[in-house]
């Protein structure tokens, strides 16, 4: 897993690099003088979404809002409370 991990994030400088090259090379969309700020503040994780924290998000919401997403995607958010284990997942 870490090997995996460690290769995706490899892959993540390739392809920053390689955006960076390109928008020097052939310019982007920007007036003169302006920068690109996202690097300052977006963060891209690779890490493994932690359901813990999904779970916390999700009982926040109230009754209303809960149904409205159910309406929008379905039964997804019962995914957040099935418990996953070796057997399960070889099934």
């Amino acid at each position: 897993m870490d090997e995996k991990l460690l290769k995706s994030e490899e892959e993540n400088v390739k392809v920053r690099h390689w955006s960076e090259v390109n928008r020097r090379k052939y310019g982007d969309s920007l007036g003169a003088g302006h920068e690109i700020e996202t690097s300052e503040y977006a963060h891209v994780s690779v890490k493994q979404n932690n359901v813990q924290e999904l779970r916390e998000i999700w009982d926040h919401f109230d009754y209303k809002t809960k149904q409205l997403f159910c309406e929008s995607y379905g039964d997804i958010t019962y995914l957040l409370f099935v418990k996953v284990d070796e057997q399960f997942l070889k099934a």
